[in-house]
């Protein structure tokens, strides 16, 4: 499990590296579980952590949006680059004003 301070650090890193008009991530940590039974009883038990990255980037109001499941640096500003040229061939979004403003967590 990942904890607060580690995931707004993670977030602050990937933040800095998207260079965009606008930006913001998002980062979800979640559990997956899955048993097999065999003969009503269980033969497989497997447990996984995972925590994925979002980053959405703005440039001249196309939009594009990219994820990962590494947290190094590296892989944080791959995400926000394939994110920047998602966004550069995207078509303009009709009606888009901005991202919303931030906001106390």
């Amino acid at each position: 499990m990942i904890g607060k301070d580690r995931a707004l650090q993670t977030l602050e890193r990937m933040l800095a590296q998207c260079e965009a008009d606008q930006a913001d991530c998002v980062l979800i940590n979640f559990e997956q579980s899955l048993s097999r039974f065999a003969n009503n009883f269980i033969h497989q038990n497997v447990n996984q952590n995972n925590t994925k990255v979002f980053a959405r980037v703005v440039r001249g109001g196309r939009i594009g949006v990219a994820t990962t499941n590494r947290l190094d640096a590296s892989a944080l500003k791959d995400t926000c680059k394939k994110a920047a040229r998602i966004a550069d061939v995207s078509p303009k979004k009709a009606g888009f004003r901005s991202l919303p403003k931030p906001q106390a967590v």
